[in-house]
């Protein structure tokens, strides 16, 4: 039951770790953020109201999480963040940072759909709430185990999608271009792979393990692609491909600072979704699933949340 319960506080920390660290960047990087949103097209007056409420919304969403503080006002206040903030920077085109927002919210759901059975036998020993109640309760949290599920996969499911279809669209016309079909495969097979984890986790089947896999996967290639705590010293001038604003003109030349503060919001974003995947490897798929199809006993969770 310890082990359960540090588990389960650092997949709730690494889960709203990127809201903390926007936060963050809401304050200590003010002009920069009052820069983006006015060319984005906010008008001055509303600008400082703007990055005030992102930075209160996230900082009070990520405490009240993290400190289990009305954990599950925190969990949706986040999960409405996280509609607001793709509008928000007129990101709703960029499929890649909506799938990680997806993911996000995926883990905020599963973690809501634990809490929500948590609550309700609360409930019940100290208010004798009546059966039917906790039954409804039970059924909401089924529904939002599941929906965490299919939202949780999304960013694997785009990787997926784009390998496969960049192997599928491309062709072999001469034997100089071998070695650039045998990547081509390899980009297939891995995209073909991460589909079918997706599949499994949706369906709930192995579910814990595959989760347990692609979080590994993606905290080793998070700490590989974005270490961005290398570029805080150094003087040179970083070319940084598709940043935000930059789409569609290839790459961005930028300063190291300036550099670093991309790849620290990129490391922060991928080590949330890595959270979000341990979230599911600690309170499981649910019971609308193949590997946990039979009721939970909510005094079981219970106990673990208290011994």
């Amino acid at each position: 039951k310890r082990v359960y319960r540090q588990a389960e506080f650092v997949a709730r920390t690494l889960t709203v770790s990127t809201f903390l660290e926007d936060a963050a960047r809401m304050l200590l990087e003010w002009e920069s953020q009052r820069v983006t949103l006015e060319i984005i097209g906010f008008s001055p007056g509303t600008i400082t109201p703007l990055i005030l409420m992102s930075f209160l919304v996230q900082l009070l969403g990520a405490l009240s999480v993290i400190s289990y503080t009305r954990p599950g006002i925190g969990c949706v206040v986040l999960l409405l963040w996280c509609v607001w903030h793709p509008l928000m920077y007129r990101q709703l085109g960029n499929l890649e940072f909506v799938a990680e927002t997806l993911s996000i919210m995926g883990g905020l759901l599963i973690l809501l759909s634990h809490l929500s059975l948590t609550i309700a036998q609360r409930r019940r020993l100290i208010d004798s709430l009546e059966a039917s109640q906790v039954h409804r309760v039970e059924g909401r949290s089924k529904r939002l185990g599941l929906a965490g599920r299919v939202l949780l996969v999304s960013l694997f499911l785009y990787g997926g999608w784009t390998r496969s279809h960049r192997f599928l669209s491309n062709r072999v016309y001469s034997v100089f271009a071998i070695a650039r079909w045998v990547t081509w495969t390899a980009d297939g097979c891995l995209g073909a792979a991460l589909l079918g984890v997706c599949v499994l986790v949706v369906l709930g089947m192995r579910s814990r393990f595959c989760a347990l896999l692609m979080g590994i996967v993606n905290f080793t290639t998070n700490i590989y692609l974005h270490p961005f705590w290398i570029y805080l010293f150094s003087d040179r001038v970083y070319d940084l491909p598709e940043v935000m604003g930059s789409v569609g003109r290839g790459s961005y030349p930028m300063s190291a600072e300036l550099y670093a503060s991309h790849q620290r919001y990129f490391f922060f974003q991928s080590l949330s979704y890595t959270g979000a995947l341990l979230l599911l490897v600690v309170h499981g798929p649910g019971q609308y699933s193949i590997d946990e199809p039979d009721p939970v006993e909510l005094t079981s969770l219970t106990s673990k949340g208290r011994d």
